[in-house]
């Protein structure tokens, strides 16, 4: 009688384990099938839908926005950045666009310096020296992922900087002259 109830409960583990690794199975296959989410949306899903970000630029009284509708006009780059943190020195890989060719491509010209406005009002000032680092970025992605809601969407770091001067979930660029 024993051998016979240690038989069944063998038996329903062994199904139970068969049943669990092909749902598994199933779900990375299916995985795999689709395409990775950059965070990126085409023209087709992007088409009357409010934008999901929005950056303002602020030039005296001339203003531009950027959005995911237009940031696939601005050169895409890689940058392997080191931020100076409170817990020491962290290197990442970001994905965005340089700040100054978000400032080319909103045309603007003179400037001493920029004031960077994430959502919650927090403010940074960029020197030009800062703002046309070729380690000034606006990131999206960080080390392979869209950034989330504590960060993103769009992010502004320093290269080499401290992290007090970066500016998460930023809104607004004011261009001072």
């Amino acid at each position: 009688m024993k051998k016979k109830i240690l038989s069944l409960i063998m038996i329903a583990l062994l199904g139970f384990m068969l049943v669990a690794c092909s749902s598994e199975q199933e779900k990375t296959s299916t995985e795999a099938e689709k395409p990775a989410d950059t965070g990126a949306q085409t023209e087709t899903e992007t088409e009357g839908q409010e934008p999901t970000f929005t950056i303002a630029i602020e030039a005296g009284e001339e203003s531009i926005e950027i959005t995911e509708k237009n940031i696939g006009e601005i050169k895409e780059i890689n940058l392997t950045a080191m931020i100076i943190s409170k817990k020491g020195e962290e290197t990442n890989e970001y994905t965005g666009m340089l700040l100054k060719d978000v400032l080319a491509y909103a045309n603007v010209g003179e400037y001493t310096s920029l004031e960077l406005e994430a959502i919650d009002g927090y403010v940074v000032e960029y020197t030009k020296e800062m703002a046309e680092s070729d380690g000034t970025i606006l990131a999206y992605i960080v080390d392979g992922e869209v950034l989330g809601e504590e960060a993103g969407p769009i992010q502004s770091l320093i290269d080499g900087d401290p992290a007090k001067n970066s500016v998460k979930q930023l809104a607004k660029i004011r261009v001072i002259k």
